[in-house]
């Protein structure tokens, strides 16, 4: 799997972030086994709130282009171990929200 940029970042109040967080530390995706087996690929959209101090808050599946085989799943194990230089507003750091395209391919 492969995490792509994350293409959005608001914050808690949902503005605009001047200065949207960088992922420090990633964690591939763990493929599930059924997917494999069958030769399946995906893309999981999931909404992450980055707390100011870098770490992942809460995940939730936004999208997800194969569903039912265990995708949704492996994305958020994933993404709440990122762990990210904070989004900054005005020079503070802030929480805040964005989406990760997390892809999954054989």
């Amino acid at each position: 799997g492969d995490l792509a940029e994350a293409y959005s970042a608001v914050d808690s109040d949902y503005r605009v972030v001047s200065d949207p967080p960088r992922a420090v530390y990633t964690v591939p995706p763990r493929f599930p086994a059924n997917a494999e087996m069958y030769a399946r690929e995906a893309t999981v959209w999931v909404n992450v709130l980055i707390l100011p101090d870098g770490t992942v808050g809460e995940a939730y599946v936004a999208e997800s282009s194969n569903e039912g085989v265990g995708f949704e799943r492996a994305a958020l194990e994933a993404a709440m171990l990122h762990s990210y230089a904070a989004a900054r507003h005005d020079g503070q750091y802030v929480a805040c929200w964005t989406t990760l395209p997390i892809e999954f391919r054989l």
